[in-house]
């Protein structure tokens, strides 16, 4: 019996590529752009495309500049299909590298696009997400002049840059449908945009976009992401400037570790939040000279600042989503987690509830040392 399996096996699999198109009739789309189609009301979808270059051989290959196809449709499948055909090769949608949504798609919602890649197996889940501000198509069809290939700016910011800044937020697609799709149905999304440097654009990867029941209904501007970062615990090898009240001296801070934890509890019949962070540092800079061997106390003071710039930015940016009224901290999330049963009674009014939620924050930062100088040898 299991010889006669694989015997069937291996013939519709020489049956499957019998019938299968060549390698080299397919192109990658490396970027999925979707805007909505003002005049029809449907949907305009935009690939953006490696070039194809004749071979040493007889065969073609990938050339480091992109180009991009463009389609309509009253359904987000009619727009791809629509793609498909004025595209020279067939696109292959299994290697996408990013999805870009533009401002009005999302405000509109996603739940359409969302939806097609899940049920669709040529597409992937696991490219990264971006609301652009502004359309996707204008992203997908600017030539920029430092880089040939966006699909790899983007990929080397988010996965690169993150290490050493907080100033954007991303997320791949499985991870967002995971965070829509549970109470309170809120999350965040990486925020594109074009800048302009003279008669140059540039891409730009900062801050992020808030989703509530699958619809676009705020950003963040950098300093909203580095707050968020800090609230959810996101902090990897960044850093803190702070002014010292005693002497006026400047001090970079470059914070090595940093963890928070949220704990909700109940105090005078109100939900209260309380948030801890520790974080432990070194003096990375500094704007004048200071005497930490004779002023041992000057460490307590460093600390003090960096613990109110770490307070105002967990306060700062409860406040935003509380006068949004959106949970896109995850606080019903948290509170399922550690008192199911207090969950189980405020989860059908979280949206009420959250606004007049209060928080606690306490900050504990630990300046270890203060770096490394080098002395210059002497010259002769």
């Amino acid at each position: 019996m299991k010889r006669v399996l694989i015997f069937i096996l291996l013939i519709l699999n020489i049956l499957n590529y019998g019938c299968s198109m060549p390698i080299e009739n397919y192109n990658m789309v490396l970027l999925f752009g979707i805007d909505k189609d003002v005049k029809t009301g449907g949907y305009e979808v935009t690939f953006q495309l490696p070039k194809m270059t004749k071979g040493g051989g007889e065969g073609s290959s990938l050339s480091n500049e992109t180009f991009s196809v463009s389609g309509k449709g009253k359904s987000i499948e009619l727009a791809v299909k629509d793609a498909y055909i004025k595209s020279s090769r067939v696109p292959f949608l299994g290697h996408i590298q990013a999805v870009l949504i533009g401002e009005d798609m999302g405000r509109d919602g996603i739940i359409e696009l969302i939806n097609l890649f899940e049920r669709d197996p040529k597409y992937t889940l696991t490219p990264w997400i971006f609301t652009v501000d502004g359309k996707a198509k204008d992203v997908l069809e600017t030539k920029f002049e430092y880089d040939t290939m966006p699909a790899f700016v983007i990929l080397h910011i988010t996965r690169d840059a993150s290490r050493y800044s907080l100033k954007f937020y991303a997320i791949q697609l499985n991870k967002f449908i995971e965070k829509m799709e549970a109470l309170p149905h809120a999350t965040l999304m990486g925020l594109i945009k074009l800048n302009k440097d003279g008669n140059k654009e540039m891409l730009k990867i900062a801050g992020a976009s808030t989703y509530k029941d699958g619809k676009l209904v705020g950003m963040l501007d950098e300093g909203e992401a580095v707050a968020y970062n800090w609230l959810l615990g996101r902090v990897k090898n960044t850093d803190i400037v702070t002014k010292l009240p005693s002497g006026g001296a400047t001090v970079n801070v470059g914070i090595e570790q940093a963890r928070t934890s949220i704990r909700p509890v109940v105090k005078d019949n109100r939900l209260v939040y309380r948030i801890s962070v520790r974080a432990i540092g070194y003096v990375e800079q500094q704007s004048t000279f200071i005497d930490f061997a004779g002023n041992p106390s000057i460490f307590d003071e460093i600390n003090r600042e960096v613990d109110k710039n770490i307070e105002t930015y967990i306060t700062s940016i409860v406040k935003k989503a509380q006068d949004q009224r959106v949970d896109f901290l995850g606080f019903e999330k948290v509170l399922e987690h550690t008192n199911p049963t207090l969950w189980e009674q405020t989860k059908e009014n979280w949206d009420d509830i959250f606004p007049n939620i209060l928080v606690e924050v306490n900050v504990d930062t630990s300046i270890k040392n203060t770096g490394w100088i080098l002395i210059n040898p002497k010259i002769y």
